[in-house]
């Protein structure tokens, strides 16, 4: 599978946090908005390496191994919890569907879309 496939999955796991938040679905939008980015380090892993990502979620990790700018890191940083906190009652005690506003979505949402396309200037 080539690195495009992967790009392509990361546009259309971004168009799946946008509609999510456009519904009010906020814990759904910041775990998509995570998708999104993961898959996009995932690609520029795959263009740079030629060779498969690690099966790996942490956002800090993959961005390591691309040689990413301090503000691909940070976004990771922002994006990493989603992962997790949108999905496990029991990580927080706390739904996910009550954890996350219309703020954080907006926020996860621009954080990955800048993270994809950081990814997608790395593959030209």
């Amino acid at each position: 599978m080539d690195e495009n496939v992967w790009l392509r999955e990361a546009e259309e796991k971004l168009k799946d946090a946008q509609a999510a938040l456009a519904s009010d679905r906020f814990s759904a939008a910041c775990f998509w908005a995570q998708q999104a980015a993961e898959f996009a380090l995932k690609a520029a892993y795959l263009f740079t390496y030629k060779e498969f990502p690690p099966k790996v979620h942490d956002l800090l990790v993959l961005a390591s191994k691309v040689k990413a700018p301090a503000n691909v890191n940070e976004a990771g940083a922002i994006l990493n919890p989603a992962y997790v906190e949108t999905r496990y009652i029991d990580v927080t005690g706390k739904a996910p569907s009550t954890m996350f506003d219309r703020n954080d979505a907006q926020k996860f949402v621009e954080t990955a879309r800048e993270v994809v396309s950081w990814s997608k200037s790395q593959m030209k």
